[in-house]
């Protein structure tokens, strides 16, 4: 039978005393840069969740997770949180890495969603006069004498 084990408040533990678990600090580094990196890429973390985040672990401490992000992360993170920045495909890394600063910093918000296309579609259809009605066909009785008469070439 397995025994559960409160990770957090293990940390926590190991936190409080830096100097008794020397041997294992490379390590604990390398698990909370994993974690708190792993929190950001869920999907279920939002921009708020992400501002909570830096607030708690502090400014410098995310300041250096954030440097320490590889370019392909930084864009994942930020297309998720902020899906409708026109200039994302486009940008930098350098850039990219600065607005997801600035959304976590809450500098700035994410962008608005563009306006749907489909309601300049329905003005622009609504606008048009009607359209001429079809002409009328051929009556029954001219109908008729055309087809007598190609029945008659055969």
């Amino acid at each position: 039978m397995s025994i559960a084990l409160d990770g957090f408040a293990v940390l926590h533990r190991l936190g409080a005393h830096p100097d008794l678990f020397a041997p294992v600090r490379l390590d604990a580094d390398k698990a909370a840069r994993a974690l708190v990196l792993k929190c950001l890429k869920a999907k279920s973390v939002g921009v708020e969740a992400l501002r909570s985040i830096r607030a708690v672990i502090g400014d410098e401490a995310f300041a250096l997770l954030l440097d320490g992000l590889k370019e392909s992360e930084v864009k994942s993170i930020l297309t998720r949180l902020d899906k409708h920045c026109p200039e994302l495909k486009q940008a930098r890394p350098a850039s990219q890495r600065q607005q997801l600063r600035a959304l976590a910093e809450d500098l700035s918000d994410p962008s608005p969603p563009p306006p749907a296309k489909t309601t300049a579609k329905k003005k622009a259809a609504a606008a048009q006069p009607d359209k001429p009605a079809a002409p009328k066909r051929l009556g029954s009785e001219v109908m008729e004498q055309f087809r007598e008469a190609g029945k008659r070439k055969r």
